[in-house]
C-alpha cells in the first residue's frame, strides 16, 4: 500500500530520539517494562493528596485489597481492572481508588466531606459518617449530595500547576469563607504553604530547607501508585509492611518489587 512520498527531514533530525510517547501516546503507561498504569501519572497527584490529608507521608498502607469492579474493555488496558482496589491503613482508614471524575481526592469524615482537585473544592458539614457507594460518589461528583449540608463549593476552572494564575475569583472567595468558618488562623497545626511547587523547590535549594514535597514524600506517593498498579496487573491483594517497604505475612508471592533487567547488575543499598 502506497502512503505517498516520504517527508524529507534533515539527517540530524532523523537521528534525534523521538520517544515512545510520540509513537504510542499514553499507551506507554501500560507497558509493564517501564510503565505503572494510569495511576502512575494521576496517582502521583491524587493518591499523594490523600496520603497527605491522612498525615501518612512517612508511612503507608498495611493492606492492598483486590478490586471486584468490572474488567476494562479498553484494549489499551489489556483487559485489566482500572479502578476499585483499596488501601487499608493501620489507623483503620480505607482508601478507595476510583475512576476519573471531577474530584481528584474525596475525604469522607465522621461528620463531613471534603472534595478537592486543582482549582476545585467542596465541603459538606453535619452529614454524619457516610459510607460511600457508587450512587453517593456520583452525587458528590455532581455536588448534589445533601445540598443543604454544603458549606461552600467551587467547581471552577483548573488553575494548572501555578495557583497564582487566577482564571476566576470563585475559588478565592470559597477558601476565604472556609478559612473564616473553621477559624484556620488559630488552628493548632499549620500546614506547609506553597502556591508553586517549582518555585518552592528552587527557593529551598537556596535556603536548604525541606520543600513541600520532599524526596521521602515523593517516594511514598510513588509507592502507592505502584502498589495500586500491581494489584491490577496481578489481579490480587496482599499485605504490606510500610516500614520495610515489602510484602508482609507471606503474601505477594510471585510479584517482583524490582526489574532486574533494568539494573544491569547494579544494586541500590540504603
Amino acid at each position: 500500500m502506497w502512503l505517498g512520498p516520504a517527508k524529507w527531514r534533515p539527517y540530524s533530525d532523523q537521528l534525534a530520539p523521538r520517544g515512545v510517547n510520540h509513537f504510542y501516546p499514553m499507551f506507554w503507561r501500560f507497558d509493564d517494562d517501564f510503565g505503572t498504569g494510569y495511576n502512575g501519572d494521576w496517582g502521583a497527584h491524587h493518591l499523594d493528596i490523600a496520603q497527605w490529608g491522612l498525615n501518612m507521608d512517612k508511612s503507608g498502607p498495611v493492606k492492598v485489597i483486590r478490586s471486584d469492579e468490572p474488567y476494562s474493555k479498553d484494549l489499551f488496558h489489556g483487559g485489566r481492572r482500572q479502578f476499585g482496589m483499596k488501601f487499608l491503613f493501620a489507623n483503620g482508614v480505607e482508601l478507595y481508588h476510583g475512576p476519573f471524575n471531577v474530584w481528584g481526592t474525596v475525604f469522607y469524615g465522621t461528620d463531613g466531606i471534603v472534595a478537592v482537585n486543582r482549582g476545585k473544592i467542596a465541603v459538606w458539614t453535619g452529614t454524619g459518617p457516610v459510607k460511600p457507594n457508587a450512587e453517593i460518589r456520583k452525587q458528590v461528583e455532581g455536588v448534589t449530595f445533601m445540598k443543604d449540608k454544603i458549606l461552600a463549593e467551587s467547581v471552577g476552572k483548573d488553575y494548572g500547576t501555578d495557583a497564582t494564575v487566577k482564571k476566576d475569583n470563585r475559588l478565592d472567595s470559597v477558601l476565604k469563607k472556609l478559612k473564616a468558618h473553621f477559624n484556620l488562623d488559630k488552628a493548632p497545626e499549620k500546614l506547609y504553604y506553597s502556591e508553586n511547587q517549582v518555585k518552592n523547590f528552587i527557593d529551598c535549594v537556596e535556603t536548604r530547607e525541606a520543600p513541600i514535597s520532599s524526596a521521602e514524600t515523593g517516594a511514598r506517593s510513588a509507592i502507592l501508585c505502584q502498589l495500586c498498579n500491581m494489584s491490577y496487573i496481578y489481579d490480587t491483594g496482599f499485605d504490606w509492611d510500610p516500614v520495610k517497604n515489602d510484602f508482609a505475612n507471606g503474601t505477594g508471592k510471585g510479584i517482583s518489587l524490582k526489574r532486574d533487567f533494568c539494573r544491569n547488575g547494579w544494586e541500590v543499598i540504603v
